[in-house]
């Protein structure tokens, strides 16, 4: 309900995993203003469904903030962009389906690989 509130999403982490809230903001048609991190420019391709900022500073990210607040054609131009960014490669059962293989393919011992997947069967199963 709040992204559907908001015109755009700020966030000013300077490390992050893959941050939910900027998933859910693309999902939601909502552009987003955020500081540079590793891995960010794969979800924010920036001038296009948001921007990622040129430092970490949180004076740059609020700079850019101010600007797009002001910018109503620019702020139309970003939520266009957010609208028709795809977001199911970032959905949990995605993130966790790849994690899983990600492990799995890391197990040199059979024997611990077919382990492992018999442990987490359920949890597979339970998530589909």
């Amino acid at each position: 309900k709040l992204v559907a509130l908001s015109d755009f999403s700020v966030l000013a982490s300077l490390r992050e995993g893959l941050p939910r809230s900027i998933v859910q903001s693309l999902a939601g048609g909502r552009p987003v203003v955020v500081s540079p991190f590793r891995g960010i420019g794969e979800v924010v391709k920036n001038h296009e469904n948001g921007i990622i900022t040129a430092s970490r500073s949180a004076a740059e990210v609020a700079r850019e903030t101010v600007l797009l607040a002001r910018n109503p054609k620019r702020l139309h131009y970003y939520q266009n962009g957010a609208r028709q960014t795809s977001v199911d490669d970032w959905t949990f059962n995605n993130m966790f389906g790849q994690l899983d293989a990600a492990y799995l393919k890391s197990f040199d011992n059979a024997g611990v690989a077919k382990r492992f997947q018999q442990n987490h069967a359920g949890r597979r199963r339970a998530l589909a």
